[in-house]
Order: structure tokens, then C-alpha cells, then sequence
């Protein structure tokens, strides 16, 4: 009888213990900011999605269900995959100030830039081939091979590694440290990473960068508003240098006429024109924009032309300070119904040789 008791309780207590050490297992248990950091990305890398997500934050955990996190970092493309597990992070150099801590971040992994080029003069004879088959759109087979192909290259040990450093975010709570991710900032961050692509999309460039500079203070670091910020400000000054320089080019002599092409009495509206380069700098590509009028004098329509243009041979020519260029296009088949006849033409654009 004893010994039977002894073996309930023996039984009971293994039970107990496995529920234990099964409860462990999901759990992110971590004394220091390095080591809770390196258990979140090992989670994610080995495929223990439940453990990663019980490193984030409480306030993290708020904003981002289980079933969104998920969604957000569960790996389902094979190479993507294959990248990740091939990955090695090493956390360390943890800053700490009371109960928040900068962790510094180790990542090797495949260098993605070098296999990319790599592959390039390989695919791109064959992708080229597909897409210009005449077996409809081709997109999804063309991704489906270098999908195929990049994966083979990642299975080999000799592919090329890069090395970059990083900064994550950490915070104690109830005594442990859990990783920060921030995702209400980084909820926001995406908002207002839509809102500056649609300016970029607008050549709103000024809004565009300020929209930038917003994310990159929600962020503290992002590589992709920093190079956003840079690129538009090299676009901001190169518009400014246009804008300047549009006012050295002349329109003379615009009219809309009748246009009669073959001399069989069908006459068509066009309009010609003439474009004086008044500068001092040599241009390689002119926009023009015709503004179409109603009765009631609104702008209804708007059309580009390109008396000078890179893309077609026969207006291809640089277009010098001092050179003249007479222009001319039919306009019928742009001019929505209700156009009085009455247009504006502008010099919208330029490209400096």
C-alpha cells in the first residue's frame, strides 16, 4: 500500500514537473537585456514563434495580437527561410539606464547584395527570354525560377556572409527584461511611410521629406527614412536649380490651328510652337505641358509633350544655349469634350546634359 502511494505521488510529481518544464519552454525567462535580445531572434530563427513573442513587452503584446505577430514574422517562403536559419546573432554591449537598455546586435548573414549580382548575368538572359514570349503575363513563373535558383545558391556553404550592427531596444518589467519593439511608433512609422510615398508619387518633395523626418523621430534610427531624407534633398535642390533655370527657356509663337495632314480637307486641331533656350546650360530632355480650357475658362485637361527628348532619335539632339526648336503636335485626340479651343502652354520639366 505504501509503495503504491509512493508511486502516485512519484507519478503526480513527474507530471507536475514536465507541465513545468513545457510551460518553460514557451516562456521568455531572461536576466539581462543581451540575453532576452538573443533569445528573441534564435526563437524567430529556429521557428519558436511562441517563444519570441513572449519576449516582447507587455505594451508591445498590446498593440500586436499573437495572431498578427504571426502574420508579421512567421517565415513562409523557402528562402526566406533558408536566409534566416543560416543567420547567426550575438547580442551584447547592453546599455542600461534604470529600466530601459540599448542592446547591441551582431547579425552575419548571406549577403543577398553580392548573391543578387552574382545571379544577375546568369537569370536575366532567361527572364528576359520569358517575358517576352508570347505565353501572356510570365511574372509569377519568372519569380517562381529565381525563387527556384536562389535557393539552390543558399544551400551552398561557400555563398558570401556580411556582417552589420544594430540596436535593439529593451525594458524591464515586473523584475525581467523583455525586448521593446515599439510597435505603436512603428504602427504609426507605416502610416506615415504610406503618406510619403503618395507626395514622392505627387512631387510633393518638401512634404515628403518633412512626412520622412517625422518617422525617422518616431523610429530614433531608420536606414530607409535616412536615405529617403538624403535622396530628397538631393531632388529638392536639383528642382530648385530646374525651376531657376525654366525661366531662361521661351514659348514664342503658340497658337492652335487647323491641321489638315494629307491635304484631304479632314483638318484636325493641333498647336505649334516655338522653344528658345535662353540659358547658359545645355539641355538633353524639354517637358511641355497644354493646359485645355471650357467656355467657362477652367482647366479641364492637361497634356505632356517633348519637343526635346532623350527617348525618341529624331529629338534626341542636345539642345544648346541659344538653339531654337519649333514643335508642334495634333490635339484632337487628347481634347476631352466641352475644350473651347483655348490653351496655355508651359515648360514643366527638364533634364541639364
Amino acid at each position: 500500500m505504501k509503495k503504491n502511494k509512493l508511486t502516485l505521488i512519484l507519478f503526480f510529481s513527474l507530471i507536475i514537473i514536465s507541465i513545468f518544464l513545457g510551460i518553460i519552454v514557451y516562456l521568455c525567462f531572461s536576466n539581462t537585456p543581451s540575453q532576452v535580445a538573443a533569445k528573441f531572434f534564435n526563437s524567430l530563427k529556429n521557428g519558436n514563434y511562441e517563444t519570441a513573442y513572449n519576449c516582447i513587452s507587455t505594451s508591445d503584446k498590446k498593440e500586436l495580437s499573437y495572431s498578427d505577430f504571426l502574420e508579421k514574422y512567421q517565415l513562409n517562403k523557402k528562402t526566406v527561410q533558408m536566409m534566416f536559419t543560416k543567420s547567426i546573432y550575438k547580442a551584447f554591449n547592453a546599455k542600461i539606464e534604470r529600466d530601459v537598455a540599448k542592446v547591441s546586435l551582431e547579425t552575419t548573414s548571406p549577403d543577398t547584395k553580392t548573391i543578387a549580382q552574382s545571379m544577375m548575368a546568369e537569370f536575366l538572359p532567361i527572364a528576359m527570354a520569358i517575358a517576352f514570349s508570347n505565353n501572356g503575363d510570365n511574372s509569377d513563373k519568372i519569380e517562381k525560377l529565381m525563387e527556384d535558383r536562389l535557393l539552390q545558391v543558399l544551400q551552398n556553404d561557400k555563398i558570401p556572409f556580411t556582417t552589420k550592427n544594430e540596436t535593439i531596444d529593451a525594458i524591464k518589467e515586473d523584475g525581467r527584461w523583455y525586448v521593446y519593439l515599439n510597435i505603436h511608433n512603428k504602427n504609426k512609422s507605416d502610416e506615415l511611410l504610406e503618406k510619403a510615398k503618395q507626395y514622392e508619387k505627387e512631387k510633393k518633395l518638401s512634404s515628403a521629406k518633412e512626412t520622412y523626418e517625422e518617422i525617422l523621430k518616431l523610429q530614433g534610427n531608420s536606414i530607409e527614412a535616412e536615405y529617403k531624407i538624403e535622396q530628397l534633398e538631393e531632388e529638392i535642390g536639383l528642382f530648385k536649380e530646374k525651376q531657376a533655370y525654366i525661366k531662361k527657356l521661351t514659348l514664342k509663337d503658340v497658337k492652335v490651328f487647323d491641321y489638315d495632314e494629307y491635304g484631304l480637307g479632314k483638318k484636325e486641331k493641333a498647336f505649334k510652337g516655338v522653344l528658345v533656350n535662353d540659358g547658359d546650360k545645355t539641355l538633353s530632355e524639354v517637358e511641355i505641358t497644354v493646359y485645355m480650357y471650357d467656355k467657362e475658362n477652367n482647366i479641364i485637361a492637361e497634356e505632356q509633350f517633348y519637343p526635346i527628348s532623350e527617348s525618341f532619335i529624331e529629338k534626341k539632339k542636345p539642345f544648346k544655349p541659344k538653339f531654337v526648336k519649333d514643335f508642334g503636335w495634333k490635339l484632337e485626340k487628347y481634347a476631352p469634350t466641352g475644350w473651347s479651343g483655348k490653351i496655355k502652354v508651359e515648360v514643366t520639366d527638364i533634364k541639364f546634359q
